[in-house]
């Protein structure tokens, strides 16, 4: 075993590029043998078991580093991704047509929140082969809440059955957003509109909320849409103060609505011929 646990080390010495951790992990390896072969019994088996500690630790230490590093350069990847995504976009037409948008938000009383969108689009493109969405909380999330946001991705065929989960890549952006692109299993021509479902598991996304806090609810498209819904379920046995934001409540294209199901509050908002670059939806606030 001992063998084993040099040969590794020998290898991560070889694969490590600093060059003070590189130097630490060929000291081990170079020292340990000597003071082991020319100890006594007593002192080679007390020396065995600091050595063995010490190994351990160092093994733990340069796993951490290497996942480390390997996270950051994911990170990179991601976000030049990203960037030449939005460079595409900028460049060229209108890639595609938000017609109908409809998210439900179900809040728990911890503040976590699962999310269900299910929208149509139409393709702009001869070959659609990417959407593009932004989401975001109500507050700058600390990176070790973000990294637990997982996001899943399938188009409707039709009613009852799904396709398999598309390939997604998402980063945060420095307004504490997260994007999100879609990578469609094949790309579709111009014209063809796609039905799509994007679950979100969010925890702590609605902690303001939970703990008192006014929060907001709101979407924003680049296009005019038809038709939206965007229905928030409070968390069991609450009830909430709400403003609408965009819109005045009574206006012929827009309604906002509460029901009650089981011990949830539901506020729905519906509403047609949403103009683009509008930011609609509710704050809220629960009582007591």
């Amino acid at each position: 075993m001992i063998r084993s646990l040099f040969r590794w080390l020998a290898y991560v010495a070889d694969e490590v590029s600093d060059r003070w951790l590189r130097g630490a992990i060929i000291v081990v390896l170079a020292l340990g043998p000597l003071g082991y072969f020319f100890a006594g019994d007593y002192a080679r088996r007390f020396f065995l078991a600091i050595f063995s500690t010490i190994l351990a630790a160092g093994a733990i230490l340069v796993l951490y580093i290497a996942r480390l590093k390997n996270r950051q350069q994911m990170g990179t990847y991601r976000n030049l991704l990203l960037r030449y995504v939005q460079v595409l976009s900028n460049q060229s037409t209108r890639s595609y047509t938000v017609q109908e948008w409809d998210q439900d938000v179900r809040i728990h009383p911890n503040g976590d929140a699962y999310e269900l969108v299910r929208t149509a689009v139409i393709s702009e493109r001869d070959e659609l082969a990417f959407l593009r969405f932004t989401f975001g909380a109500g507050w700058n999330q600390p990176e070790k809440a973000r990294r637990r946001v997982q996001v899943l991705v399938r188009s409707v065929i039709f009613e009852g059955v799904r396709s398999a989960r598309w390939d997604t890549t998402t980063a945060w952006l420095s307004s504490g957003k997260l994007e999100l692109i879609a990578h469609l299993n094949s790309p579709v021509p111009r014209g063809v509109e796609l039905t799509l479902e994007i679950e979100i598991h969010w925890p702590g996304k609605s902690l303001p909320l939970v703990q008192g806090h006014a929060d907001e609810f709101k979407v924003n498209f680049g296009t005019p849409i038809k038709y939206l819904t965007y229905s928030i379920a409070l968390p069991p046995k609450t009830q909430a103060y709400l403003d609408p934001i965009g819109f005045t409540n009574g206006q012929d294209n827009f309604a906002l609505t509460t029901t009650q199901q089981e011990e949830r509050q539901i506020i729905k908002l519906t509403a047609t011929d949403v103009p683009a670059k509008q930011a609609v939806g509710m704050r809220l606030e629960l009582k007591g």
